[in-house]
């Protein structure tokens, strides 16, 4: 979960992607799918959200949708966005990690907006159930430990 305007934990956690993605020496039907689902679904259409990725790797998916659909799909994922308040339960602290960490980074490039987020990522297993969360920082030889440990 992430926006295209992130100035700092999506580009991080794609760039780890990406690395880990390129490096797999496995066949193309069995390489994983990256998503990026956006929390800022107002500004990121899919023609931003493909050039985004597309600087990463054009096999990385965007999706959208309705603020709704989202923000109940960030939920059964454990990921906290915005100001947090419609998600609650054990995830406040990573929140409050991200949001301090994202307006510190913005504060720096002067961005015009931000949208606080978690930085984990979410795997999801062939089955489409849901696996473990990776927090960040994410280091592509992390990933692809974890991504072996699935398939094997």
């Amino acid at each position: 979960f992430g926006f295209t305007n992130c100035p700092d934990i999506c580009p991080l956690a794609m760039a780890e992607l990406k690395q880990f993605y390129e490096a797999l020496e496995v066949g193309v039907d069995e390489k994983p799918k990256i998503f990026l689902v956006t929390v800022d679904p107002e500004r990121d259409n899919p023609d931003s959200m493909k050039a985004y990725l597309g600087k990463y790797n054009d096999d990385f998916i965007g999706l959208s949708g309705d603020a709704e659909t989202i923000s109940r799909l960030a939920t059964e994922l454990y990921v906290v966005y915005g100001n947090g308040a419609e998600h609650d339960g054990n995830h406040r602290e990573e929140s409050r990690k991200a949001s301090e960490e994202t307006a510190k980074a913005v504060s720096m490039m002067h961005s015009d907006y931000v949208i606080p987020h978690s930085g984990h990522i979410a795997v999801i297993s062939p089955r489409g159930e849901y696996y473990a969360v990776m927090r960040a920082p994410h280091r592509n030889k992390d990933i692809e430990t974890a991504y072996l440990a699935l398939v094997e």
